[in-house]
């Protein structure tokens, strides 16, 4: 009997760790922070917005996994790492993590932490910028 409700306490524990509880890669059931908000369309050649950034010139994420800031990092894959980060790989090369994201589109606002040896660290504010046709 205690080796079943072992098994049935492992099951639930990795069943509650792959569904995202602890804030892991879809963010968790906990998670406040909805990062369908701030991505800037489908792809790159279907965005409707970018973010304009006091420490870089542009910064996009977009729904297919990727993103770009064309002074740096250029295109980048990546994949979400909690409630509120990221990590991701620059198609040139390089990594990194963005962390403590923040903001949304509706509020024309993102904040959010760039951390990677290959590119810097540094804090990011950014205002949106919303493309006319």
């Amino acid at each position: 009997m205690k080796k079943v409700f072992s098994l049935v306490v492992l099951v639930v524990a990795v069943s509650f760790l792959s569904a995202g509880g602890c804030g892991g890669g879809g963010g968790g059931q906990n998670c406040d922070f909805n990062l369908d908000r701030v991505l800037n369309g489908p792809d790159f050649d279907t965005a409707h917005s970018e973010w304009i950034c006091d420490t870089m010139v542009e910064f996009a994420l977009y729904v297919d996994g990727t993103g770009i800031e064309p002074f740096d990092i250029g295109f980048f894959t990546y994949q979400r790492s909690g409630c509120r980060s990221l990590e991701f790989q620059a198609d040139e090369g390089g990594t990194g993590s963005i962390i403590n994201l923040d903001g949304s589109r509706d509020s024309d606002f993102l904040s959010f932490d760039l951390v990677s040896e290959d590119f810097g660290s540094f804090s990011v504010n950014c205002t949106l910028n919303v493309f006319v046709e």
